[in-house]
This record gives structure tokens, sequence and C-alpha cells, in this order.
């Protein structure tokens, strides 16, 4: 069973919150019952996106005012910075308190159903991409199109469909790399020349590379990419994990 983390009052208010509160607690992952979990939705999430970002890539809309757009971009990535530490915290917390066993860290047993805590946070990962297609809405109006690359359309069209992957085979994901990428893409759309990009970038990309080893059982290529001074290109595979 899982370990005894319950002799400080924050973390047992922290536990039931983000633990034993009874909706994540008794979650399941029931396709199509399951809100957003249909392969329908899925389909018309990734092709409205890529149709939407192509459509307004086209029309002869002008720039969205810098002075709109940096507060909205900042409210954006501070709103899943939240998100992203509180499904760090929610699962390092069941890992610790609830789960059978450390291993389930790593990889879960053979024929584990996506219920529970864990899968909890996985599905609000999963609804997370679809909140995260607001960084292309936010490039296309500010018409800065060098930065519309094949990798970043890419990336978010296909982590959406792995993330409901991952939660449809029960597999694991990859948290603890956003809760250091929200505050280096916010610094970086607050600021026209950041100046700790350079030194925030190998520690992004070190939680990007340790993540994807470990969240995949079978060998997946996974696409990563920063943008600061210069363009840094990440790719890490994946690969195949044996059961606990």
């Amino acid at each position: 069973m899982g370990m005894n983390v319950t002799a400080n009052p924050m973390i047992s208010g922290l536990q039931y919150w983000l633990v034993y509160h009874p909706t994540i607690l008794n979650f399941q992952w029931d396709p199509p019952q399951t809100p957003f979990s249909s392969t329908m939705f899925l389909s018309a999430a990734v092709l409205s996106y890529l149709s939407l970002t192509l459509i307004l890539s086209l029309l002869p809309l002008p720039p969205l005012s810098p002075n709109l757009l940096k507060p909205l971009t900042a409210l954006h990535n501070l709103i899943l910075l939240i998100l992203s530490l509180a499904m760090s915290l929610g699962c390092a917390l069941t890992v610790l308190s609830h789960s059978p066993h450390l291993n389930w860290a790593i990889c879960f047993p053979p024929n584990t159903r996506p219920n529970g805590p864990l899968f909890f946070w996985a599905y609000i990962f999963y609804l997370s991409k679809i909140l995260e297609f607001l960084d292309t809405l936010f490039i296309v109006l500010s018409r800065s199109f060098a930065r519309l690359t094949f990798l970043h359309v890419y990336h978010h069209a296909t982590v959406l469909v792995m993330c409901y992957l991952w939660l449809h085979t029960s597999q694991l994901f990859n948290l603890h790399s956003h809760v250091v990428l929200c505050p280096y893409l916010r610094q970086l759309h607050l600021a026209s020349r950041p100046t700790a990009s350079r030194s925030v970038r190998p520690g992004v990309c070190a939680a990007h590379l340790v993540g994807s080893s470990t969240h995949l059982r079978p060998p997946t290529l996974s696409l990563f990419y920063l943008r600061g001074k210069r363009f840094s290109f990440w790719v890490s595979l994946s690969l195949k994990l044996k059961t606990v």
C-alpha cells in the first residue's frame, strides 16, 4: 500500500483535494460516457485546430495589439502553470499515499484499468492539451508567422492524440516538464528579449527528455522544441518499458 504522508495538516488537506476527493478517487475513463472521451470528439478537435489555424493564417487580419495580447498570453500561461503544478502534486501524492507500489511512478502492471486518481490527472492533462491550442491562436493573432512552424502545429495536434492514447491504453504521462516550461513561455511572451532564456532552456529540455523516456511502453517518437534567441530542435525516442 502507499506510504503514510498525512502527518502534516497541509499535506493532509492537499491529499484530500488532489487524491481522495470523491470526484478524483472514483474517476473512471469510460469512452464515450466520460466527457470528451469519444474518438469523434478527438478527431473533431484535431481537425478543427488544423483547419482554423490554416484559415486564420490566410485571412488578411490586422495584428492584435501587444497591449492586449501580452496580458492574455501571460494569463493563459499562468493558468497552464497552475494546472501543471496541481497535476504534478496530485500524481506525486497519489503515488506516495494511494498507489499499491512506488513502481507505479514508472509503469503500470498489465491490464490496469484507467480508473482512480492517477488517471483523473491524466484526464486533466489530456484536456489541458485542448487549452494549449490557444498558444497557436495567440501566434496567429499577433501575425508572428515566423513562430508558426510546422513543428509547432505538429506538436499541438499530435500531443492531444498521444494523451488520448495514454488514457486509452493505461499508460503514464509527462507533467513535470510543463511546470518548468510554462513560466519559461510566459517570460518569452512578456519580454521581447528574455535574459534568462538561455539559463532556463537546458532545464526545460532535460525535463522533457527525462519525462519522455519513462511515460510510454510502446516505442514512440516525440518531438519537442523551444524558441529563444536561437531555435532548438529536440528529438527523443521513448523506449519500450517492461511492466512491473
